[in-house]
């Protein structure tokens, strides 16, 4: 390997590394919000930047580093959902009473309720206010971000923000949910 090249490797290996740095959370978020659960979210997240380093590895070249990541981000959430199956209760083995008892198992069961009704309430919201909401929140996009993405001013991002958030408390705080809400 000639001087040259280890230059090229190493100027390579330090730019993936401030990517990563740089977007970890977003795509462990993104993940999170697309599959609830955060041990999944961390495997996913693992498994993506391990497969875009392999990726560079190979010797080829991504021109858009960041737009390469969150493609193979939305490729890996879409995998997930296909390879994911219910598992039949024959297979689920010994089945212990006393776990349904726990603390831990009633602390899940609770988040995952909450979680629902948060989405089904952001639906309510609109699409306008809702997606904005959504690139903000789970994605931990900036407004200037989502402005670049959705094609709108900065300003109308935030405004945007702001008054979805001020609705968006306003439904969790009530009880009643509309007929038909998506989870």
């Amino acid at each position: 390997m000639n001087k040259k090249t280890a230059t090229t490797e190493r100027s390579t290996k330090e730019r993936f590394i401030e990517k990563l740095e740089e977007l970890y959370d977003k795509v462990f978020r993104r993940c999170y919000s697309k599959t609830s659960s955060k041990e999944v979210a961390k495997d996913l997240t693992q498994d993506i930047f391990t497969r875009t380093w392999d990726y560079i590895n190979r010797g080829k070249e991504i021109k858009y580093l960041n737009s390469f990541i969150y493609q193979v981000t939305s490729n890996r959430i879409k995998d997930y959902y296909k390879k994911k199956k219910s598992i039949p209760m024959a297979n689920m083995g010994d089945f212990d009473e006393k776990d349904l008892s726990s603390d831990s198992f009633h602390t899940y069961i609770i988040d995952r309720a909450e979680v629902k009704r948060v989405r089904a309430r952001l639906y309510e919201l609109g699409e306008k206010y809702a997606e904005v909401i959504r690139m903000r929140i789970f994605e931990g996009m900036s407004p200037k971000e989502i402005g670049e993405k959705l094609g709108e001013r900065t300003n109308t991002v935030s405004v945007r923000i702001h008054r979805g958030l001020k609705k968006f408390r306003k439904l969790l705080n009530t009880e009643p949910m509309k007929s038909g809400a998506n989870y």
